[in-house]
């Protein structure tokens, strides 16, 4: 063929068919040479022959030469098959190793893509059926029974928000409701404030959460371990532990500053989140849709379940929707050479932070470690700042660090924790099966935490199996008591009448 004796065709339709070919036929009636396009390659005739000959294999004519070729058409295949998958792992590979970190068409195209009903509805599933309702009164559960009906009534309120750039009138209010942080709780420091949000907010919220996701690993450093999908929260424990033993092994003065930030939820300047989603190369269309679910929001505390009188956000994230936490890390801590020095730099650094982000340390919660350094400096340099001074052992995103974590003493606290819970009234106010119940939900699962990166010594496992024991058959931890059920049969799986 010629140079104009060709096909045009676009990526969709090579796509549906990469085995496409074109023949050019004999001069008939024109003196041009007709192009016949055919898009059955060589898999087509592959399955054609293959579906020919189980046919014949159904009629009974099997011989060992129709075997052996259908076994060679299968291998074919399967060759066939293996090279178009390594061919498409190849190609996404490259696409994204090209355009998915960069500040490209490709990268936008996963932010910005349209909402389909299908992951508008996926959205509703994942979240909570039965979780308190907001301003309009409505669970989720509601929304799943009645799909049929308000699904797409549902699905084009969420659309309305992602091509106007804002929510239809009344859907970004919302509850505000108080849970004491401690028992006992007498000023508005002893509340943590939670937000009961609308079900059109917390859906659109999850969409940009589930987006937000796809792209955050290539945006925050390899050094926050947590709230970042594909990355473990409990490497930054495991890793903190090993670093403590090795200052302490190889006799290095170190310095630990665990910060905790004030009110971060309430706190975070909306100009500076901004400012910072521009800065990482995130077009207009998502700035807006994010200073939407957060500007010229109102609210209403509920005051023993009545709402106050609206009011105004001006600043800070609602404690509710799942896109909150991604817009920032609350645990920090900072580890240099100790110096008085470099632990001033860190708070004047945290302070210009404060500046401009609006998140401030609380330097009263805030705690200094000194690895090898005498008692009474680390003592001396907490008091010029104000913060506390931090134990040996203590505890960073729930896991206790700090000490040689095979030795039995180190485990003391979970022990201890273990035993408190078991209180003198549980046991005598719980039936078996409530004692069962709190065994397998919280008892089973506390120690669970530390011991998911952290070998317990054996002897730590007893005493803690001793506990729930005891616990199970209603006896108190100072008193014997007949046991009428083996330990081992209790552990027993149901399937062995355990």
């Amino acid at each position: 063929m010629s140079k104009l004796d060709r096909f045009l065709v676009t990526d969709g339709i090579l796509s549906l068919f990469p085995s496409i070919t074109a023949l050019c036929l004999d001069r008939h009636l024109s003196d041009h040479r007709p192009i016949l396009l055919h898009e059955f390659g060589v898999k087509n005739t592959l399955i054609s022959e293959l579906g020919d000959i189980d046919k014949a294999l159904d009629q009974g004519n099997v011989s060992d030469t129709v075997l052996l070729k259908r076994m060679e058409l299968m291998c074919q295949l399967q060759d066939i098959n293996m090279l178009e998958a390594r061919e498409s792992l190849q190609k996404s590979k490259i696409k994204w190793t090209i355009e998915g970190d960069e500040n490209s068409k490709f990268f936008h195209g996963i932010i910005n893509k349209k909402r389909s009903q299908l992951s508008i509805r996926e959205a509703v599933w994942d979240c909570g059926e039965n979780k308190s309702p907001g301003p309009d009164g409505y669970t989720f559960e509601f929304f799943r029974k009645f799909w049929s009906f308000v699904g797409p009534d549902f699905c084009s309120a969420v659309e309305h928000f992602f091509v106007n750039g804002y929510f239809s009138k009344g859907c970004k209010s919302s509850f505000i409701a108080l849970i004491p942080k401690v028992t006992d709780a007498k000023f508005v420091t002893d509340f943590r404030p939670i937000s009961l949000i609308g079900c059109v907010y917390t859906v659109v919220t999850k969409i940009l959460a589930n987006r937000l996701a796809m792209v955050i690993f290539d945006l925050i450093s390899g050094t926050q371990s947590a709230s970042v999908a594909k990355r473990q929260i409990l490497d930054g424990p495991f890793i903190l532990n090993k670093l403590l033993n090795w200052c302490k092994k190889t006799k290095k003065q170190a310095m630990f500053f665990k910060v905790d930030f004030a009110k971060s939820y309430d706190s975070l300047r909306w100009d500076y989140l901004l400012d910072i989603l521009q800065a990482f190369g995130f077009g207009p269309n998502w700035s807006r849709w994010i200073r939407d679910t957060f500007s010229s929001a109102k609210a209403s505390i509920l005051v023993n379940g009545s709402p106050t009188s609206k009011f105004f956000f001006f600043r800070g994230l609602k404690q509710g929707p799942t896109i909150s936490h991604l817009f920032y890390a609350d645990d920090a801590m900072f580890i240099r050479e100790w110096s008085e020095s470099n632990l001033k730099s860190i708070v004047t650094i945290l302070n210009c932070f404060f500046l401009a982000s609006g998140l401030k340390i609380n330097i009263q919660k805030s705690q200094l470690l000194g690895v090898g350094v005498p008692r009474s400096s680390v003592a001396q340099a907490a008091a010029k700042i104000g913060c506390a001074i931090l134990h040996h052992q203590f505890r960073y995103l729930r896991v206790m660090v700090g000490e040689c974590m095979s030795r039995s003493s180190a485990w003391d606290g979970s022990v201890h924790k273990l035993r408190s819970r078991l209180s003198k009234w549980k046991v005598k106010t719980l039936s078996i099966r409530g004692r069962l119940t709190l065994l397998k939900s919280m008892l089973g699962a506390s120690p669970l935490y530390n011991m998911s990166i952290f070998k317990i010594p054996k002897g730590v496992l007893k005493d803690m199996e001793a506990i729930r024991s005891k616990f199970f058959n209603g006896a108190d931890s100072s008193k014997r008591k007949i046991t009428w059920i083996a330990w081992e049969k209790v552990l027993a799986a149901k399937k062995m009448e355990g």
